[in-house]
């Protein structure tokens, strides 16, 4: 079951009493975990109840707006043991608090001693501070929608056909803060989503994205286009879904790897009903070699004390430097000597 709904079966039915209600996570060896609610005030937590010698010294446990990690101890002396009570510390994030506890309840679930869980613990909590300091309690906007939207058709129509899983999967480095969004052995992709049924302009958003000197493969632009509908077409859950049942099949490690890459980029399962009501057609790409007099910014054009810049070029200036798709077939599939 959910932590969701597990706290709401508590609410309903357990006493005011101040302190914890709490439920047995079903079907987890070795360490307790509990779904519980704190009274008063009915603060929903995971709790963690290990022996106080396993947990190291932790000056600082994990915390972030939304979330914070605190230890109790249940009994005292040298066999003593503890609860570490990972509890929500703002409302606005109820929807993605849960998201999170299902999310560390599945990281750990497997571990069967105290020192595996404490660290597996720990790791995911980390992951989820990044989450939480780049995206907040709200759902990705339309724009960071059908960006997203983009990525994911690249991957799915591209790298995921022609390479292994896990080699597609480990490419798409732009969530983790890479200056691309895809990273191969010989070629960076970049990819750029418009709405336009002829674009003419496409937005870049750093110096770094183009910046061809400063990367040591070369950099090919991908323009997809994609047109909004009112029904039919893919929405953005479910290109998720559709390229989760496949890695699940296909490579249990990607499809770890891809839901890791899914929350550094915003996407949480409890936006996605946010999400379905934007339908996106099947795209039209078209590539973009980044090289010699290409349209662009680089590093050595800009003066001392510029630190960042946004800018738009003009796609009929690029149109030498269309990539034909045999080419960017062929670059993918070819191993570095």
């Amino acid at each position: 079951m959910s932590a969701a709904s597990v706290w709401a079966e508590i609410r309903a039915t357990a006493a005011h009493d101040a302190g914890w209600h709490g439920r047995r996570v079903d079907n987890l060896p070795g360490v307790p975990l509990l779904y519980a609610i704190r009274q008063p005030g009915g603060v929903p937590a995971l709790l963690v109840e290990m022996s106080a010698a396993a947990v190291p010294p932790i000056s600082e446990y994990p915390a972030a707006e939304g979330f914070r990690v605190a230890p109790e101890a249940i009994t005292l002396g040298p066999r003593g043991r503890i609860r570490l009570c990972l509890m929500l510390t703002d409302d606005r994030y109820q929807d993605v608090f849960a998201v999170l506890v299902d999310d560390v309840v599945s990281a750990i679930h497997e571990r069967t001693s105290e020192d595996n869980v404490i660290r597996a613990l720990l790791a995911r909590l980390h992951v989820w501070q990044v989450f939480m300091r780049r995206h907040g309690p709200n759902e990705l906007g339309p724009e960071q929608q059908t960006g997203l939207v983009a990525e994911l058709m690249f991957l799915r129509d591209w790298p995921m056909r022609l390479l292994t899983s896990q080699t597609a999967v480990e490419a798409w480095n732009g969530p983790d803060g890479a200056p691309q969004d895809f990273s191969f052995p010989n070629v960076a992709v970049e990819v750029k989503a418009t709405l336009a049924t002829t674009p003419t302009e496409l937005s870049i958003s750093s110096i770094e994205q183009l910046d061809s000197r400063a990367c040591s493969v070369p950099i090919v632009l991908c323009c997809t286009k994609v047109t909004l509908l009112l029904t039919g077409g893919i929405t953005l859950p479910e290109l998720v879904d559709e390229i989760l049942a496949r890695l699940s099949q296909e490579d249990p490690a990607a499809h770890s790897l891809f839901e890791d890459r899914l929350l550094a980029a915003g996407y949480v399962e409890a936006h996605a009903e946010r999400y379905s009501a934007r339908h996106y057609s099947q795209p039209s790409m078209e590539f973009y070699r980044v090289e010699g007099e290409f349209p662009r910014i680089e590093r050595v054009d800009v003066r001392s004390g510029v630190a960042s810049c946004s800018y738009t070029i003009r796609l009929p200036e690029a149109a030498p430097f269309r990539l034909a798709d045999t080419e960017l077939e062929n670059a993918l599939r070819t191993v570095p000597q």
